[in-house]
Order: C-alpha cells, then sequence, then structure tokens
C-alpha cells in the first residue's frame, strides 16, 4: 500500500509538472501568433499608407489650437494631414509630442541630431517595427503616468519606517509557529483559533490603511508591462546616433541599472499586489504573512530608488516613437529627401 501511494503521488506530480511545463509552452506560443499577427498587421498599414489610403487613422484634429502661425495653411490636422500621414505612435504622450514637434519650429542642433537617429533607424526596420508592436496591445496612456506619478508624489507615505520590515517577519514567525504547533498537538483548536482571528483582524486593520495606495495603482499592471518590453528592446540595442544614445543615457537610475530591471521589479510588486483580487488566496496570504504590508514596503522602497527617473522613462517612449514615426515615413518614401542642414 505504501509503495502504491508513493508511486500514485509521484504520477501526480510528474503528470503536474508535465501540465504546467506544456501549459507554459501554449502560452508563449500564443504570444509568438499574437505577436506576428500584430506585425503582419503593422506591415498592410504601411502598404495602405505607401497607397494614399490613410484618411481612417488618427487626424490629430485634438492637437490643433484655435490660433496658430501656420497649422491651418500647412494642414498639420485633419483629413488628409501632415499629422495623419506620418504619426506611427501609439502612446499618448507619443502622440502628443509629434503633435507639439509639429507646431513648434525646431532649432537646427535638435534637427540634426534627429535626421541622425533616422538615418540609422532606417537601417533598423526589423528592430523599431517589433518596438512599435510592443506599443499596440496595451499602449501607454497618459493616464497610467499620472497615476503612478500621483502615488510618487504623496505626500503621507505610509510603512516607510525600518521597523515595519522587523514586524511584518516577526508576525510571520508567529502565525507560522503558531499553525506548526496546532498540527503537532501543542495548541489546541481554540487556542489556535483564538490566534487565527486575531492575525486575521490584524491583516485587515493594515489592509484598509493599505487600500488607497492600491486603488490608485490598479489597472496599471498591463500598460507598466508595455512600459518594461519596449524599453527593454531599447536598452538591448546598440546605437550610434547621439540622440538614441541620449534617450538611453537618460533612462539609467543613480545605480546604472537599467530602467527595464527597475520597471520589472515594480511589475512584480503590483502582480502581488493585485492578488487581492482573489479573495480566498488573499485572505490566507494576508493572514498569515500580513501580505499587503509586504507590498506596501517593497513599494516604498521601489519609490525611494526610482522616483526621480519614472518622469525620463515615459519621455523616452514618445521619443523613439517620434524619431520612428519620422523614420518610417523617409523609408517608405526614399525619393522624398529631407532638407540637410549644415552642422
Amino acid at each position: 500500500r505504501h509503495d502504491g501511494a508513493l508511486l500514485i503521488t509521484a504520477m501526480i506530480l510528474v503528470g503536474s509538472a508535465a501540465f504546467l511545463y506544456v501549459l507554459s509552452l501554449d502560452i508563449e506560443n500564443k504570444k509568438k501568433i499574437e505577436n506576428t499577427e500584430i506585425l503582419v498587421g503593422l506591415n498592410k498599414d504601411e502598404i495602405s499608407i505607401i497607397n494614399n489610403n490613410y484618411t481612417d487613422r488618427e487626424d490629430g484634429k485634438l492637437f490643433e489650437p484655435a490660433i496658430h502661425a501656420y497649422a491651418n495653411d500647412l494642414d498639420i490636422f485633419g483629413k488628409v494631414s501632415m499629422y495623419q500621414y506620418i504619426n506611427r505612435c501609439n502612446s499618448q504622450q507619443g502622440k502628443q509630442l509629434l503633435a507639439t514637434n509639429l507646431l513648434a519650429p525646431q532649432l537646427k542642433e535638435p534637427i540634426l541630431l534627429q535626421q541622425q537617429a533616422v538615418t540609422e533607424l532606417g537601417t533598423k526596420i526589423e528592430w523599431f517595427q517589433q518596438f512599435q508592436a510592443y506599443g499596440i496591445t496595451n499602449a501607454v496612456t497618459i493616464a497610467t503616468e499620472q497615476k503612478i506619478n500621483n502615488w510618487l508624489q504623496q505626500k503621507k507615505t505610509i510603512f516607510t519606517e525600518r521597523f515595519w520590515e522587523w514586524f511584518v517577519n516577526g508576525f510571520s514567525v508567529v502565525t507560522i509557529g503558531c499553525g506548526i504547533l496546532y498540527s503537532v498537538d501543542v495548541l489546541n483548536y481554540r487556542t489556535f483559533y483564538l490566534f487565527l482571528l486575531l492575525f486575521l483582524i490584524t491583516g485587515i486593520v493594515f489592509s484598509k490603511k493599505i487600500h488607497t495606495t492600491w486603488l490608485l495603482l490598479t489597472k496599471v499592471v498591463n500598460p507598466v508591462n508595455t512600459l518594461y518590453e519596449q524599453l527593454n528592446w531599447l536598452e538591448k540595442e546598440n546605437f550610434t546616433s547621439e540622440h538614441i544614445i541620449g534617450i538611453k543615457d537618460s533612462i539609467k537610475n543613480e545605480d546604472q541599472l537599467t530602467a527595464s530591471h527597475e520597471i520589472l521589479q515594480l511589475k512584480k510588486i503590483l502582480d502581488r499586489f493585485d492578488i487581492r483580487l482573489n479573495g480566498f488566496v488573499f485572505l490566507f496570504l494576508n493572514t498569515f504573512l500580513l501580505w499587503d504590508l509586504r507590498q506596501i514596503i517593497a513599494l516604498n522602497k521601489w519609490k525611494k530608488k526610482n522616483a526621480i527617473k519614472v518622469p525620463y522613462w515615459f519621455a523616452s517612449i514618445a521619443q523613439m516613437e517620434v524619431s520612428i514615426s519620422i523614420a518610417t515615413l523617409a523609408f517608405n518614401k526614399p525619393d522624398r529627401k529631407s532638407t540637410r542642414l549644415n552642422s
């Protein structure tokens, strides 16, 4: 009987591991298929635009000022406009930056740097189309940036003292210890359930204090993942143009850690924070481990380390999308030479 039970247990474990492995392969394969479909869609769109079928695209009319020196005369916005033809930005920040650049005459030096970047991007078509593909599914929005900035700028930050790290670890030792003592019959069920009720109430009290922060950051996980994918893709590629090198330098933190590394850490914390959406699992983890308090401590550490750099991360996406928009125009119309300024 004992050998049979061991065999059955081993078969269940091996079967479960095999199932999870196949499931992970299936998920990864679906991601690749979705990515390929997005890339195919991008190229179909470019063929349509080359054939002058682009009037169904965003026309940027919301960026048009009531009074401007040349916006109306040059058809900067609206149907069959310059913005509608050029724009390849997915993030709201990128679209806004492109509109701002079209409305404001640029100085010579930025133009020269942009031309250099566009020339280099023209040799990296597959790279920049993948950058675009990452930004399509869950586009980075101004609302996402504002939510994160509101959290970063909170004047009252709770649970920042080192004491809370010791407290949460000590609490977990006590709760798990009580569970072990109960399982070996050292604690009777009445005493254990009394402690359990105390642990539950403690977790609820802390969660109520943390709830505001969770509300502020909820629903930003997917755009944050987009931010991670795009910046990770940017960091892995080598560039020689000063403009893009400057963008890459601007997103490193004081420890010279990459932006994608730090964003990935934030995403992991937010994923753990969202476990509270699964009532049963959250109740267990929060009762025994003070789950919410652990995540707020991790968020406070992350905030202290990265708060200054976050605006640069969002700005870098916008800057790259604007350069890619111009590079796409240059690639699609190689016969149209851009005006060259003498440096």
